[in-house]
């Protein structure tokens, strides 16, 4: 990336907020966008907690958003949130005569009827949130300098000192309906400090990496997991590489008795880094790979130039392609963790010869529905499924079989 996506003349600053998920015994949903009255209220809290962290801001302009949303909408490539409230500032000030002088002044952007006009400030909807919610605060100015000691003193004060007063934490019940447990200010940088902590702490360096690199530095990295994953962030959205069974067991070199679990964890941080790929809105292709495809990925910028890549809802391999004749055996592959991993459907002969395996794993999140559904219009009354539990697998082929 040539530049930072991040507004120019400005400090981006959060709210961080801590709810009490033992208050909100039915779940924790964001609450809908409050309007310009109650922003103004907020408005004003925030403003005297910064001036008494942060020294006199009376010179900046400092915009607080009337709305509530969680980290990876304020953790997106474009910071879309962020450009959107300077954007609004620079509207407020200066209508249609982009001539007009930059005027410092408190600005409490409201909602009406629960909507912003800018419709990337509206928070995404869900069904459950997060302990930690975030409110958006940009501080602008014009003046390089003044900008630049101002964010200094926010990175070396806020991390330590940069809880809201008490009356600020009041009001945040009052208007959102939200009881803190913490509510503290943080930079940007603060904030993802703390998300890499988090995503270390859970066993996640590696979208970390990927995130970091996204969303800070714009490198393009190559990154490998304990296990396999194999991620390449690039300028224009990431690379995440996919395996199946049998492919990563003749990959990986460990133990027959680590098969199941190795694979699990595999599937288990892929499918973690999808989601999290798409809370942030990062551009991501899901690249098949194969052992003999391998060697390919050193050689090159573009993990997609060498790599097909995985466009539909499922994905079949095919290990032993002979007729499709014998009896027919379907069995769930799964994990008590992760569900359904992949569907094997065999075809074998009295003898137990295999004339064809084949193995259906779903790539997104209707895919388990639209392989049944595609195995029902090929084989209708015949198909009956086994569960077995787990993992099925030959340990001497280090490969999925059926029941």
């Amino acid at each position: 990336m040539s530049s930072s996506p991040l507004p120019t003349h400005c400090v981006c600053l959060t709210m961080a907020i801590e709810a009490d998920l033992a208050q909100h015994a039915s779940g924790l949903t964001l609450p809908a966008p409050i309007d310009k009255s109650k922003t103004s209220q907020l408005a004003d809290l925030v403003a005297a907690d910064l001036t008494s962290l942060l020294g006199d801001i009376s010179d900046f302009g400092c915009l607080v958003a009337g709305a509530i949303y969680e980290q990876p909408q304020l953790l997106t490539p474009d910071y879309a949130v962020f450009n959107a409230l300077k954007t609004m500032y620079h509207k407020a000030q200066t209508g249609d005569d982009t001539s007009r002088p930059f005027q410092p002044g408190l600005m409490a952007l409201g909602a009406s009827g629960g909507q912003f006009p800018e419709t990337a400030l509206n928070p995404e909807p869900n069904t459950s949130a997060g302990p930690m919610l975030l409110i958006p605060i940009l501080l602008i100015g014009e003046d390089p300098e003044a900008l630049a000691e101002l964010s200094c003193r926010a990175e070396e004060i806020l991390i330590n000192q940069g809880q809201v007063r008490p009356e600020t934490a009041i009001a945040l019940i009052e208007l959102f309906g939200i009881n803190p447990l913490h509510a503290r200010y943080m930079t940007l940088h603060d904030l993802c400090a703390m998300l890499s902590m988090q995503l270390t702490h859970i066993g996640l360096p590696e979208l970390w990496s990927l995130l970091d690199a996204q969303l800070l530095t714009g490198d393009s990295v190559m990154i490998e997991s304990p296990v396999g994953n194999r991620f390449q962030s690039t300028p224009d959205g990431v690379n995440l590489t996919y395996l199946g069974f049998d492919d990563w067991a003749n990959i990986n070199d460990c133990d027959t008795d680590e098969l199941i679990s190795g694979y699990a964890r595999y599937i288990r941080i892929q499918r973690q880094v999808v989601t999290a790929m798409k809370a942030h809105h990062i551009p991501f292709r899901l690249l098949q790979l194969t052992a003999d495809l391998i060697e390919r990925l050193d050689s090159a910028d573009d993990w997609s130039s060498v790599l097909p890549e995985l466009e539909g809802f499922f994905v079949c391999e095919r290990p032993i392609d002979g007729p499709a004749v014998g009896q027919l055996d379907l069995t769930e592959q799964s994990s008590v963790e992760l569900g359904t991993i992949a569907y094997t459907v065999q075809w074998r002969e009295e003898d137990g010869t295999v004339n064809r395996l084949e193995h259906y794993y779903p790539l997104r999140a209707r895919g388990l529905q639209q392989i049944l559904d595609h195995l029902k219009a090929l084989y209708q009354d015949d198909l009956v499924c086994n569960f077995p539990g787990g993992l099925c697998i030959d340990t001497e082929q280090r490969r999925l079989i059926s029941a």
